[in-house]
């Protein structure tokens, strides 16, 4: 029981997050968004908490394996804890009030944080290939 809870605080913490970052997978334009505009290939920015479930885990051990497998080193992931300093800057610095999963480029930002949290434990296959999709036209 007390695992069920867990779980469903942290899908709970993932939906009240996205709801201050655009949620879903849409793109919105940032122009305002330094870090964005600094790099010119995308960037996959994982924000989380400090207490993490499974869930949470696995959107970042996913996230990581497959970016490694499909880009190498050309696109970086940055994992932040959002109850730290640094976290609550670099997330400030982009506009994220909770956990988020997103890939930013230039004045370009999608939000995959919803499809992280469905598929990167029980479909990673499915995950990897939504990275792909939203990473490639960035590129």
């Amino acid at each position: 029981m007390k695992s069920i809870t867990i779980i469903f605080l942290c899908i709970l913490s993932v939906f009240i997050g996205t709801s201050f970052t655009g949620g879903g997978s849409s793109q919105s334009n940032q122009s305002n968004n330094p870090v964005a505009k600094a790099s010119e290939n995308p960037v996959v920015y994982y924000f989380h908490n400090t207490r993490r479930c499974a869930i949470c885990n696995a959107v970042e051990n996913e996230s990581k394996k497959a970016l490694q497998e499909l880009y190498g080193d050309k696109v970086p992931f940055l994992a932040y804890n959002i109850e730290e300093t640094e976290g609550r800057e670099k997330a400030g610095e982009i506009g994220v009030f909770g956990q988020a999963l997103l890939i930013v480029s230039r004045d370009t930002t999608v939000n995959i944080t919803v499809e992280g949290f469905m598929y990167a434990r029980t479909d990673p296959d499915r995950f990897k290939q939504i990275i792909k999709e939203s990473t490639d036209p960035l590129l």
